[in-house]
């Protein structure tokens, strides 16, 4: 089954702060740490919490943007389904 390891403190520090860095992704380091990037992400908050540390909101334009995103992301999904099909159809039509 899965076998739960443990991190040293100096470990999650370290982890933190490099995930931090202008420019770092939390996947990016997680994957350098070979740590799942959930538990990264974990640490991360308890050290926000910690330092009293608070994100600022989201503006409203960055809401509305992230809504327009998902919604074309979903779309362009759905047009891929479809000419998968397509191309599937036609390669049997050819044979």
């Amino acid at each position: 089954m899965n076998e739960q390891r443990v991190y040293s403190d100096e470990f999650k520090a370290q982890a933190v702060e490099m995930a931090m860095q202008p420019g770092a992704t939390k996947a990016g380091v997680a994957r350098s740490l070979g740590i799942n990037p959930n538990t990264l992400a974990g640490w991360i908050i308890n050290y926000k919490k910690a330092k009293g540390i608070i994100d600022p909101p989201k503006i409203e334009d960055e809401r509305s943007e992230l809504i327009r995103l998902r919604r074309e992301n979903r779309r362009q999904e759905m047009e891929i389904e479809i000419l998968k099909k397509a191309a599937a159809y036609f390669a049997k039509e050819l044979r």
